[in-house]
């Protein structure tokens, strides 16, 4: 864009210099002069004033008559102008002696008055013409002329190279501000109030396909080049960039639409510059994320699938080891019975002792994946503490003392008891590997006020329950604490760890709505903090104590069994039929109510697995209830919590055994839904 404006300004402006060039030397010469004339004619006047005074004072009527001696005096100091004109007048202005002739124009004249007794009587006059002073100022004039016309010309190809000058950087700086904007490799786009498009840079044809003169002018939302549930999220960009500051700029990410009908996810920032004249828009710089988002989702998948393939691996080695010795003392029994000798009860021992292991092992990977069945209560963590310290100080040792501060009056967190000791035990055993030449652990409750902060939605705010374990260890890299919680993943020698004990107490703590913080340096020790929200739920009623299982009664009511599995449908038959009871069994939901509709005698109690093909245990329960209501049901799983919630048969008032379980728990907890009294 030319300047048109600004060579018309800067040209007068050298007129006006070189017209100041010609006036002001004659103007001040002028102005000079005639001050010097007029105090020059004003003393003349003065003095000639002067000496008529001193006729008058020696003969007061003297100077009215004798017009000689007047003007002789005078004359007695000649002017410096020799065409001066002097005169003296009377009282009345009338004219009573005259010196010189006409003097040419222009003239200056000054007067003085003529005292007598302190009267005014007179006045002297001295007319002088300035006739010279202009002579000389025009003289000046022409020798200054040819200066002024150069200084113009000068000043003129001055002005005339400092506008190209200006004007070739103007062009170099749009050329440049166009080149960096149409290569640059972001998107750079310009929105006026009205949201409507006032630029539309090369990089954002080619990353979305549309030419500039197709979308200048408009919406991009009339257009339909935002994604639908994307409008709003845009929007409130909006206004969040026009109430802010320029110096603010607001991200936003949003799905744009390609010119083929593609969708690209686009991530940029914009910056209000409305009130900049030169801008008067939203500046938006954006970029296309879509293939970077794609990789970091791939990446996110290879991080899943290792971390599926260290928590297989791990399983798989835990389970191999705890199936070598079932197998191995199954096998001994076969051989003993085979030969005939009495079998050896340490085989039995070793395979219930295997069995117990990987039950535990499972409870671990349901509680490091939070789907572990817990039955969260109202709970004071004093009381776990204290009910566990005698079994925390055999875990730690002899060469580590155990401190505890417990306060008084703590808030009640809602917790499951059990997962709290497992908590407990996995920490300390965790702080014990890190002393191995002694030291300190201490265990700490605490109530503790969070405020908000700078958000009120802050989600730590609020009221919570802290339990603080501290040990003096070794400490741990912060290489370490990235990859604290991670299945399998361990510091100690092989064999010397499953690198389950943390991961299972992350799994704790999040399944009952908690957070865990962790502060360690090596050689400094490590904190865990761990934060549960209070409840002020009252605590419920300790339960009586369960009845052993050795003085369960054995019983000979009609049962129904229906297992997919036919393993443990085949264990499970067993063990009630050896407590005397009469068993219908049962594969699946439509032959167990085959069955029924052909049993004609009573029916007390239904033994269901939840999870079967084609018809779910808590629907064949519904169903049997129709036709023989009242009936009682007991529901048996291995599922975790989430999938045997969304049956049902978690809720309230219903009989829930999770698998694994012995003969004798199944059959005491049969025992007990029989001998319960009727709920309606």
């Amino acid at each position: 864009m030319r300047p048109t404006g600004i060579p018309r300004i800067v040209a007068a402006l050298a007129g006006f210099l070189a017209l100041a060039v010609v006036v002001l030397p004659i103007g001040a010469y002028v102005l000079f002069s005639y001050r010097y004339q007029e105090g020059s004619v004003q003393a003349e006047a003065e003095y000639d004033a002067q000496a008529v005074n001193r006729i008058i004072a020696a003969n007061p009527e003297m100077w009215r008559y004798e017009h000689v001696r007047l003007l002789e005096a005078v004359a007695e100091r000649p002017g410096e102008g020799s065409d001066d004109r002097r005169r003296v007048t009377n009282q009345e202005g009338a004219t009573v002696a005259e010196m010189g002739g006409t003097v040419a124009t222009p003239h200056l004249t000054r007067s003085w008055p003529v005292l007598d007794a302190g009267l005014t009587v007179g006045h002297v006059e001295v007319t002088r013409s300035l006739r010279p002073i202009v002579v000389r100022g025009a003289l000046l004039a022409l020798v200054l002329a040819p200066l002024a016309l150069l200084a113009f010309g000068l000043l003129r190809t001055l002005t005339r190279r400092a506008i190209r000058h200006g004007e070739d950087a103007l062009r170099t700086s749009e050329a440049r501000f166009r080149a960096l904007t149409e290569h640059a490799t972001d998107m750079i786009l310009v929105f006026d109030a009205d949201k409507r498009i006032q630029y539309w840079s090369r990089s954002a044809e080619e990353t979305l396909g549309w030419k500039s003169e197709e979308v200048l002018g408009r919406r991009l939302a009339d257009l339909g080049l935002i994604h639908p549930d994307d409008v709003p999220l845009l929007e409130e960009a909006q206004r969040t960039a026009d109430s802010g500051s320029r110096e603010s700029a607001v991200p936003v990410t949003a799905r744009h639409r390609h010119r083929n009908g593609s969708w690209r996810l686009i991530e940029g920032s914009g910056r209000s510059l409305l009130d900049d004249p030169a801008v008067r828009g939203v500046v938006v710089n954006a970029r296309d994320v879509t293939e970077q988002r794609r990789l970091e989702e791939q990446f996110r998948q290879s991080q899943k699938l290792e971390s599926i393939g260290r928590l297989a691996g791990g399983v798989a080695h835990d389970f191999n080891n705890l199936l070598t010795v079932i197998l191995s003392c199954a096998e001994g029994i076969r051989e003993a019975q085979a030969e005939g000798r009495p079998v050896d009860p340490e085989d039995a021992d070793q395979i219930r002792e295997a069995a117990e292991r990987a039950r535990d092992f499972t409870t671990q990977l349901l509680a490091f994946a939070r789907k572990q069945l817990i039955s969260p209560v109202p709970l004071d963590l004093n009381t776990v503490v204290r009910a566990s310290e005698r079994l925390l100080r055999r875990v730690l040792g002899e060469d580590i003392e155990l401190e505890v501060h417990a306060q008084e009056g703590l808030w009640l967190a809602l917790c499951d008891p059990g997962q709290m000791e497992q908590l407990l035990l996995n920490l300390a055993a965790n702080a014990r590997d890190a002393m191995p030449r002694g030291g300190k652990l201490v265990i700490e409750t605490r109530n503790a006020v969070l405020d908000p902060g700078p958000s009120a939605a802050s989600p730590s705010a609020g009221q919570w329950v802290h339990l603080v374990v501290r040990d003096s260890g070794a400490g741990m890299s912060p290489e370490v604490q990235e990859r604290l919680f991670e299945p399998f993943f361990t510091t100690k020698e092989v064999g010397k760890g499953t690198g389950l004990g943390l991961a299972t107490v992350h799994g704790i703590v999040v399944q009952n709505g908690g957070r865990v913080l962790v502060e360690s340096e090596p050689g400094q020790g490590t904190t865990f903090e761990i934060r549960f929200p209070r409840t002020r739920k009252a605590p419920e009623e300790a339960p009586p104590p369960p009845v052993p299982v050795a003085a369960a009664a054995r019983g000979t009511e009609t049962l129904l069994v229906v297992e997919d599995d036919p393993r443990v449908r085949a264990v499970t038959v067993r063990a009630l039929r050896g407590a005397g009871h009469r068993v219908l069994v049962a594969g699946s939901g439509p032959e167990a109510l085959g069955i029924v509709e052909g049993e004609p005698g009573a029916l007390q109690l239904v033994v269901t697995d939840v999870v079967m093909p084609g018809m779910s245990g808590k629907a064949l329960v519904d169903a049997l209830r129709l036709r023989r209501p009242g009936l009682r049901a007991l529901f048996v799983s291995g599922y975790p919590q989430e999938v045997i919630a969304r049956s049902g048969v978690l809720d309230s008032g219903i009989a829930f055994l999770a698998k694994p379980f012995t003969p004798a728990t199944l059959v005491a907890r049969v025992r007990a839904l029989l001998d319960a009294p009727d709920p309606g």
